[in-house]
């Protein structure tokens, strides 16, 4: 298989490294800001997608800005930043985190360390009682990873159950499978509710009719210890990744030396203007395309969120970080290597899907 990868060194001084420190909490200091290392990060916004590549950490802070702004305008934020990771990611913890505050400030900086930490992040922002609630998490987290299945009933428009993240006074989208059973929609474990969306979800035209669903049901307690069932249709299974993904993105990173001398080599990945194409069939058969170069493999996804492919670069298995039917984001770390720590970051899309990058 034909891969084209260019080298970037960079050494990374004493003050770049103060950033690192495990001990500093729960705010992380400036680091110097490395012009050659850039970003590649992809987001949603109220269930929006988009993407962005920055080169600077002003460009980078100015992104949280701008997606701190739409959560205080009522949307669900989440990203996922493709980047050199720091010394932390190596002794992050893979259980979820969560955050609150009502400082800004304070939200913002907390979103900077999660990303350095490798997390995918989610935020939003209670207009009522003017705190943000921040959730991190390594791999696809609320995601669910397991089989979903079909249900079929009435899509309705309901009151909201009493949780913290949701003014009572919102609408929330529910599917009435029968008399006694009402299963709350949620995306990535956050309930689609007129809070969230500044226009009325897309559903709006079904209200009140028959439909089939496709999700994991799960149950919640709201904050008075009443139970709900939530209905999440963001799962992801083996047969949500069959088909044809194109590779947009692919980085290796190799940190190597340590202390002054530590030296991180970014290999960016490079096409030639000749697309590549990763088939993923729904026998477990894999296929790779790159003009007329091909080659033949297996793939599987496990439970824990590994997409093992034998024609992947570096390493077969590979964590899932973002998933969405137009963009899946999978990443592997190997550390200790005779190379040193080398960190493989990788963006593949749905070329049938509607481009929405920015």
């Amino acid at each position: 298989m034909k891969r084209n990868l260019f080298a970037i060194g960079v050494i990374v001084a004493a003050l770049g490294l103060a950033s690192c420190n495990d001990n500093i909490e729960p705010i992380d200091p400036p680091v110097v800001e490395q012009p050659n290392v850039q970003r590649t990060v992809v987001y949603t916004v109220g269930g929006e997608q988009g993407s962005t590549v920055l080169k600077t950490d002003t460009e980078w802070d100015a992104l949280l800005d701008k997606l701190m702004g739409y959560a205080q305008q009522g949307s669900q934020v989440a990203f996922y930043s493709m980047s050199a990771p720091s010394s932390n990611t190596k002794h992050a913890t893979k259980e979820k985190t969560t955050f609150t505050t009502t400082d800004q400030t304070e939200m913002k900086e907390w979103m900077k360390k999660m990303e350095k930490e490798g997390k995918t992040v989610n935020v939003s922002y209670n207009k009522e009682t003017g705190v943000w609630n921040g959730v991190a998490y390594v791999g696809v987290g609320n995601q669910n990873i397991q089989q979903g299945q079909e249900y079929t009933g009435m899509l309705v428009l309901t009151s909201v159950p009493k949780i913290a993240e949701i003014p009572p006074q919102s609408k929330t989208w529910a599917l009435e499978v029968n008399a006694d059973s009402l299963l709350y929609l949620a995306l990535g474990g956050y309930l689609i509710s007129t809070y969230d969306m500044e226009e009325e979800f897309d559903f709006g035209m079904y209200t009140d009719s028959e439909v089939v669903l496709y999700g994991v049901v799960s149950e919640k307690v709201d904050m008075d210890g009443n139970p709900y069932l939530v209905l999440d249709l963001s799962t992801m299974g083996e047969q949500t990744l069959v088909g044809t993904w194109q590779l947009v993105d692919l980085t290796k990173i190799v940190e190597s030396g340590s202390g002054t001398g530590l030296t991180i080599d970014v290999y960016y990945w490079n096409t030639d203007g000749v697309p590549v194409y990763y088939t993923l069939a729904a026998d477990g058969t894999a296929t790779f395309t790159q003009g007329n170069e091909h080659a033949n493999g297996t793939w599987s996804l496990s439970g824990d969120a590994q997409l093992c492919c034998d024609l992947f670069e570096g390493s077969s298995c590979w964590t899932v970080n973002w998933y969405t039917p137009e963009t899946l984001v999978i990443s592997h770390d190997e550390w200790n290597t005779p190379d040193g720590d080398i960190h493989y970051q990788m963006m593949l899309s749905n070329p049938d899907a509607i481009d929405v990058w920015e």
